[in-house]
């Protein structure tokens, strides 16, 4: 019977999709945490999140035929040493692009509108309301300038170009917004 390894924490809703989507001729090992790396030794299948892949795992898998990471990158496994292994490792290219363009917009309009500065005044009972009235600015009208049109970049041009959202602000690479320097 096959074995895949779920590696890293998963939220409940994860597991779930996991577990609905996992063949019943397989079998389901559940890691958190790297001190407990040592019950991936017989898994035919890895499928991680953020915990570390190194030389070390790698040695204690002789039967691994290949990783899964459930995210974007490869920042936390040693791919090289897969590679010389011949484990292929793959990832969910775009996984999270929705998401981290809209957290690249709030951040956006939380540097507008200075609300990190002002949440701080607030929670010390100070409204300062008035100390950034003459530096608020609304994306109303501004050119935006995105480094990287990667598919993080892309998305949050488009968010930022729904006009019923952001009323006229227009979004330009950044080898088209050093025109403007």
């Amino acid at each position: 019977m096959p074995k895949v390894g779920l590696v890293g924490p998963y939220s409940p809703a994860m597991k779930e999709a996991f577990y609905d989507s996992l063949p019943q001729d397989y079998e389901a090992v559940e890691v958190t945490a790297t001190d407990d790396y040592k019950n991936l030794a017989d898994v035919d299948y890895i499928i991680n999140r953020t915990l570390p892949i190194d030389e070390t795992l790698l040695s204690i898998c002789p039967k691994l035929k290949f990783i899964a990471k459930y995210a974007v990158g490869f920042d936390n496994i040693d791919v090289a040493a897969a590679a010389q292994r011949n484990i292929p490792v793959t990832n969910c290219k775009g996984f999270n692009s929705d998401s981290v363009a809209e957290l690249t917009v709030a951040l956006m309009i939380d540097s507008c509108r200075n609300l990190y500065p002002m949440y701080l005044g607030l929670r010390e009972d100070n409204w300062m309301q008035d100390k950034f009235v003459n530096t608020s600015l609304t994306l109303r009208g501004q050119t935006v300038g995105i480094i990287g049109l990667g598919s993080v970049g892309r998305t949050a041009g488009t968010v930022n170009q729904d006009r019923r959202r952001f009323h006229q602000c227009q979004c330009l690479p950044v080898d088209q917004m050093l025109i403007f320097c």
